[in-house]
């Protein structure tokens, strides 16, 4: 039992990380978006409406996995929410499923948020958010 409490915990920091990773990620391509000049020609296609969903998954993912950890981290801390296996569950099948819809909009080449067709190829734009998304939706799969 304990060693499944164990896994389940270092499953939680795991996500925690790579969530905090694609909000860097993505926090910094909006910022980029709106501040864009004429400059980046190729950065203005970006659908803000997708950025901003990728964010507020992003910060679901925060606000339910940052009180787990820290729960778990500390004993006096621990929340009544948590202690119920069943919520937990419930919790990262939902979680599961918004990062698979996230997932979607950072790998699809027409929102141009992870990846960019370019002359008939499609290229990585931003290496941290491409491979940090699959890590996060790998951690809460897991």
């Amino acid at each position: 039992m304990r060693r499944q409490a164990a896994e389940r915990y270092m499953s939680w920091v795991l996500m925690l990380v790579s969530s905090v990773v694609v909000l860097l990620s993505v926090g910094h391509e909006f910022l980029k978006e709106e501040y864009a000049t004429g400059y980046g020609q190729f950065d203005v296609n970006i659908s803000q409406s997708q950025l901003t969903l990728i964010l507020v998954i992003c910060a679901f993912s925060l606000l339910f996995s940052l009180p787990v950890v820290i729960s778990k981290a500390r004993p006096a801390l621990r929340l009544r929410f948590f202690r119920n296996n069943r919520i937990e569950v419930l919790v990262s099948v939902t979680l599961c499923v918004l990062w698979i819809v996230a997932l979607f909009i950072i790998q699809a080449p027409k929102y141009r948020v992870a990846v960019a067709p370019i002359c008939k190829a499609i290229i990585i734009r931003n290496a941290n958010l491409y491979f940090s998304s699959w890590a996060a939706l790998f951690f809460y799969c897991i």
